[in-house]
């Protein structure tokens, strides 16, 4: 292929290539995955023709970072893809410091639904080819800038990775768990939450404890991420927290079983397994192990609630626990209600350090 300026590939950009999106990434992807290891799935030789010639175009274009903005939208939405799957492929220096430049542009330009399904795209691919989750996910952790985006990276990740030879359904888990001291205090916290949400009770000893390692910034974001959906995961896991702390730090895990019960859109409890790593999307991996009301669950929590109201003093906050979940609790005494009052700012009062004193 002779060798041509970006405003010429730019300007060759056929037009059925809009309408070729999929099959274009199909096989942009299997010829990055060729070059990672050999593959089981052939492709026909004019294909292959095709996607190699198509990728030295784009790293071309890749290579002049003056065309990103203003190439057709279409073109760069490939090119985002080719090269966030080049990098999962190469460790050449060079490709990670170009997309250090590229991702802010991939953010300007794609809509954040843009980007989302990109992620699933590259799942997919990443997927069927075996190749290595981690690096191709990278992007999409430390170099996005939406919470949203990050939060289904790592969802995403989470379901889909697998080590060869190991069977565990805990291997995403574990791995992303490897990388939270490598994250921003607030992405700490979205971190864990996002593991918490996956409403499996399976993860719990993984998490046990974690709440000695995080910061205020941390345990907020952690409490104020929610789907809707309850599940005793969650629950088990701020009653652990609390259970576990002396009960002038109760406020954060406090709020987020009252942020629990009261951001819930489904009138259930749910207890659920989830079949880990996802090997086929088109199935279900959710299943239900048992559901409960909210009178039910809350029957089912009140003896720990009550036992760690009778440990607070003057500042309690654990009645709000009680009285979101819709169990009896009234002040003794005028001096108890105006305490009770004056309590409320602890639900959500930050700590300067970690939090989470272990109990005497």
């Amino acid at each position: 292929m002779p060798n041509r300026s970006t405003d010429e590939i730019t300007n060759h950009w056929p037009k059925e290539h809009s309408r070729r999106g999929a099959v274009l990434r199909q096989r942009l992807a299997w010829t990055e995955a060729s070059r990672w290891h050999e593959l089981d799935e052939p492709l026909a030789d004019a294909a292959i023709t095709e996607a190699a010639e198509y990728r030295i175009e784009l790293e071309a274009v890749a290579a002049d970072s003056t065309s990103w903005r203003r190439i057709p939208k279409e073109q760069f939405q490939l090119l985002a893809f080719q090269q966030i799957m080049a990098f999962g492929c190469d460790e050449d220096q060079d490709r990670i410091t170009r997309l250090m430049s590229l991702y802010p542009v991939i953010e300007a330009r794609l809509t954040i639904g843009e980007r989302l399904r990109m992620i699933e795209q590259v799942a997919g691919f990443v997927a069927r080819y075996r190749l290595p989750f981690g690096r191709v996910f990278n992007p999409f952790l430390y170099l996005e800038q939406d919470d949203s985006v990050f939060t289904t990276a790592l969802m995403t990740f989470v379901s889909y990775f697998d080590e060869p030879g190991d069977d565990s359904t805990m291997t995403g888990p574990e791995a992303v768990l490897a990388l939270l001291s490598t994250f921003l205090p607030r992405r700490q916290g979205l971190t864990i939450s996002t593991l918490l949400l996956l409403g499996d009770q399976r993860l719990l000893p993984l998490l046990d404890g974690i709440w000695r390692r995080l910061d205020g910034e941390a345990t907020l974001a952690l409490t104020r991420n929610r789907t809707g959906f309850m599940y005793v995961a969650v629950a088990e896991f701020y009653l652990r927290w609390l259970e576990d702390i002396d009960e002038s730090a109760y406020g954060v895990p406090a709020a987020g079983l009252v942020q629990m019960r009261r951001s819930a859109i489904h009138p259930v409890v749910m207890d659920v397994e989830r079949d880990l790593p996802v090997r086929d999307p088109a199935t279900n991996p959710i299943r239900t192990i048992r559901e409960w009301t909210i009178a039910e669950f809350a029957t089912e929590i009140e003896p720990r609630l009550r036992t760690l109201l009778a440990k607070e003093g003057e500042e309690q906050v654990i009645p709000f626990v009680l009285q979101e979940w819709g169990l009896d609790w009234t002040p003794a005494s005028e001096a108890e209600a105006a305490a009770h009052a004056r309590s409320r700012q602890i639900l959500q009062r930050p700590a300067p350090g970690p939090l989470g004193r272990p109990s005497a």
